[in-house]
C-alpha cells in the first residue's frame, strides 16, 4: 500500500468511525438519547493501524438532553497521523455538532428508530498541509430489545466536503449488547463502508466491554480488524461516559 493511500485511509478511518457521541465504545449508535435537562461526558482514545502506518484520536464529546427525544452533542476530536517514510506528523483538531431525534417505537418499547446527523469542521494544526474539508453524516438508527441480547443497525450516507463528492461513502452496521453481569456488558459490530463512486470496500469487525463503575462513570474497550482489501488492520479504543 502505497504511504499517500495509507494516510488518506487513515484518516477516513477516524472520520468514518469516530464520530460524535456513538454508544461507546461502538461505533454503531443505539436509539436512546441522553435524559431531558441532563449532561454527559465522554472521552477516550482512538488508535488505528493501516499498512504499518499509524493514527490517533482524542476524541471529547459533551451531550445535552434538549427534551425526552432530542439529544445534541458538541465535540472536538484531537488527531495525530504518524510519519510515513520520516515524513512529520499531521496534528488536526476536528470540532462538530451532532444531533439524534428518537422517532417511532413500538408500544412495548423493543423496536425503536431514530434519526442522526453530524456536522464536523477539521483544522490542521501542524505538519505538511492536507485537505481539511468539512464532512457528515446522516444515518436511521433502530434498536431491536430482546430477554438476554440488545441489537442496533445503522444506515446512512457520509459526506466529505460538498454533498455528492467524490469522497463520500454509504454505511451500514450491525452491533450488539449483552449483560454479562449487572455491570458488565459485552458487545460487538460490523462496520462497512461502500465508496459511493467505486473503490475497494472498507470493513471492520470489533469487540469489548463496556462497565459500570461507581459514581456514574462507565468504562469501555473495544479492539477491531479490518477485513476486505486495503481495510485497517488493527483499531484499539479505550474510553469512558460520566453522567453529570
Amino acid at each position: 500500500m502505497k504511504p499517500t493511500t495509507t494516510r488518506f485511509l487513515l484518516a477516513g478511518v477516524l472520520l468514518w468511525f469516530g464520530q460524535v457521541m456513538s454508544a461507546r465504545p461502538l461505533d454503531t449508535d443505539d436509539t436512546g438519547t441522553v435524559a431531558r435537562g441532563t449532561w454527559e461526558v465522554e472521552g477516550g482514545v482512538d488508535f488505528v493501524r493501516a499498512g504499518g502506518v499509524e493514527a490517533w484520536a482524542i476524541t471529547p464529546v459533551l451531550a445535552y438532553g434538549v427534551n425526552d427525544r432530542l439529544q445534541v452533542d458538541i465535540g472536538c476530536d484531537y488527531l495525530v497521523e504518524l510519519g510515513v517514510a520520516g515524513a512529520p506528523d499531521v496534528r488536526s483538531l476536528k470540532p462538530a455538532l451532532q444531533f439524534k431525534q428518537q422517532g417511532w417505537a413500538s408500544a412495548d418499547g423493543r423496536l425503536s428508530f431514530a434519526l442522526k446527523g453530524n456536522l464536523g469542521w477539521p483544522k490542521q494544526q501542524s505538519g505538511p498541509r492536507a485537505d481539511m474539508e468539512r464532512h457528515g453524516h446522516l444515518r436511521l438508527l433502530a434498536t431491536r430489545m430482546f430477554d438476554a441480547i440488545v441489537l442496533d443497525f445503522n444506515a446512512g450516507y457520509d459526506f466529505t466536503g460538498a454533498w455528492g463528492g467524490g469522497d463520500d461513502a454509504w454505511i451500514a452496521s450491525a452491533g450488539f449488547r449483552r449483560s454479562v453481569t449487572a455491570s458488565l456488558d459485552w458487545v460487538g459490530e460490523v462496520f462497512v463502508t461502500f465508496p459511493e463512486r467505486g473503490g475497494d470496500i472498507h470493513g471492520m469487525i470489533a469487540t469489548g466491554m463496556k462497565r459500570e463503575g461507581v459514581g456514574g462513570w462507565t468504562l469501555d474497550a473495544l479492539v477491531g480488524v479490518g477485513v476486505g482489501r486495503d481495510s485497517p488492520d488493527l483499531r484499539l479504543v479505550l474510553g469512558f461516559v460520566r453522567a453529570l
